[in-house]
């Protein structure tokens, strides 16, 4: 992971799920690829660019997980100078590729909140080696500082314990 900054972003997916499985990050659930949902609600192929954390119940035997399912959003981007939409103290960069990504994060996010009828929810936005926090809500998304998740690998490994422990009304589900 330590050149996660210089491989395409679907290596960086299956070396992160890979790691996340091997060290037991997430005892209580299960990062995964899985099968997407459209606007229409037709499933597709799943994304080399997004996993999701499922609880065991939710993993069905030799198939992804549904999309719908999800409890947990991972998204992954290739590092490229100035394509993350959260980071307010870049001056200049690729504008276009910044609000297409924030574009793109935001479709999901409503495909989320139409599915399950959430109050909010949790994504992890991989962009290289650094990863961010979202809450997403009605409202928009409320983020974490960027971490390197490489020098700081103590940080996502104790942010994904916990969230494995969290029941889902504090993962914004609905009761």
């Amino acid at each position: 992971m330590k050149h996660a900054n210089g491989i395409p972003e679907n290596e960086v997916s299956e070396l992160l799920i890979a790691a996340v499985h091997e060290h037991n990050l997430v005892p209580r659930s299960r990062l995964s690829k899985y099968n997407a949902f459209l606007k229409s609600g037709v499933e597709e192929r799943p994304s080399s660019t997004s996993a999701a954390i499922f609880r065991p119940q939710d993993m069905p035997d030799g198939a992804l997980p549904l999309g719908c399912d999800q409890i947990v959003l991972f998204e992954f981007r290739g590092h490229r100078r100035g394509i993350d939409p959260f980071d307010y103290n870049l001056v200049g960069g690729p504008q276009k590729a910044r609000q297409r990504l924030f574009d793109n994060l935001s479709s999901v996010s409503e495909l989320v909140f139409a599915a399950q009828q959430r109050l909010f929810f949790f994504m992890l936005l991989f962009i290289g080696r650094s990863f961010r926090l979202l809450r997403w809500d009605r409202a928009g998304a409320t983020t974490t500082p960027s971490i390197d998740y490489f020098e700081h690998p103590e940080t996502l490994s104790d942010l994904l314990w916990r969230i494995s422990y969290l029941d889902n009304g504090a993962l914004g589900a609905r009761s």
